[in-house]
């Protein structure tokens, strides 16, 4: 794609497209990082707000729902 911008003459469009690979790069590295870091002490439990686990929850309902019946949704629009 960056090479296809290069060749139509939209060299700065490329240069935006790089910027966002790198700042992605950035992104998902610190969440690597942080599922294959160092385990927490033993016996430290940390707690999830109920707002976080409530939205949590409707977006997984939401997910089964339209998983097995997305003609619902479907009819909706």
């Amino acid at each position: 794609m960056v090479r296809s911008l290069l060749d139509g003459g939209a060299g700065w469009l490329a240069v935006v497209v790089a910027l966002n690979a790198v700042i992605g790069l950035a992104y998902y590295v610190r969440v690597a990082a942080v599922l294959y870091g160092p385990a927490p002490a033993e016996g430290t439990r940390s707690r999830v707000p109920w707002a976080v686990a409530a939205a949590l929850g409707a977006a997984t309902l939401a997910a089964i729902v339209v998983g097995f019946t997305p003609q619902v949704v479907l009819d909706l629009s």
